[in-house]
């Protein structure tokens, strides 16, 4: 339904802590530049491109694609995504200034990944560029051949798993 519950814990008297208002829930877009946190819920055909560059954390729980499309995603804390991300022969660009938090594969052609932590990857693209501007550890498990255009780290070590060929470019 059009309905949503909302669950509040607080310490002493509910009323006192809880603040009730009309609210409405409208279809909306997508903010390009949110100056905190944002979580992304986006429901409906698929744009193109996608670019929010939070200034905060930016969560995505969903975002409809279709092939061909560009995403472009950055944090300035945490990027979290909770599920696959598929743009086929698109592209997808991924920042974080602290961590990226990938919770399903990312499958594009090209995929640009920069993070200040950790990076553990699932995908299926064709060309890879990732970093790790911390002193993070990189782990890529890649269904097929892979092209490793640009590869940095900063101190973290590197585990590669692939199921095909690699290519990593010399620059």
């Amino acid at each position: 339904g059009d309905d949503v519950e909302v669950l509040v814990t607080a310490e002493g008297d509910t009323a006192a802590n809880v603040t009730r208002e009309q609210t409405t829930i409208t279809e909306g877009s997508i903010d390009p530049m949110p100056a905190g946190d944002y979580v992304l819920i986006a429901t409906g055909a698929p744009l193109q491109p996608v670019s929010v560059n939070a200034g905060g954390t930016l969560v995505v729980v969903q975002l409809p694609t279709r092939d061909g499309q560009v995403i472009n995603l950055a944090a300035g804390r945490d990027l979290v995504l909770v599920s696959d991300l598929n743009v086929g022969s698109g592209m997808v660009n991924l920042s974080a200034v602290e961590n990226l938090t990938l919770g399903g594969r990312i499958t594009a052609d090209t995929l640009t990944v920069t993070t200040g932590g950790d990076l553990t990857l699932d995908s299926s693209v064709n060309i890879l560029n990732a970093a790790a501007t911390g002193d993070g550890d990189i782990t890529i498990t890649q269904a097929g051949d892979l092209r490793i255009a640009s590869l940095t780290v900063n101190g973290g070590d590197v585990t590669i798993i692939v199921a095909g060929d690699v290519v990593i470019d010399s620059k």
